[in-house]
């Protein structure tokens, strides 16, 4: 069964399971699960320096 199934979501929306949206805490802690299930590293990419800038901050804040 794949993440979206588990979440509800069917299959239809598989394409959204890994995806990362929401304030920097939400989209941080997205990240982090996706590192939890294995992915050796996370692309983030479709949004520019300033939009990513906070996330970041979030995630290596997260880090400590």
């Amino acid at each position: 069964m794949s993440y979206a199934e588990q979440l509800g979501l069917g299959s239809a929306f598989i394409w959204l399971a890994p995806s990362v949206t929401g304030s920097p805490a939400e989209c941080a802690a997205a990240v982090r699960h996706q590192f939890e299930l294995g992915a050796a590293d996370v692309i983030l990419h479709g949004v520019t320096p300033q939009e990513l800038g906070p996330l970041v901050k979030e995630y290596a804040a997260s880090r400590r």
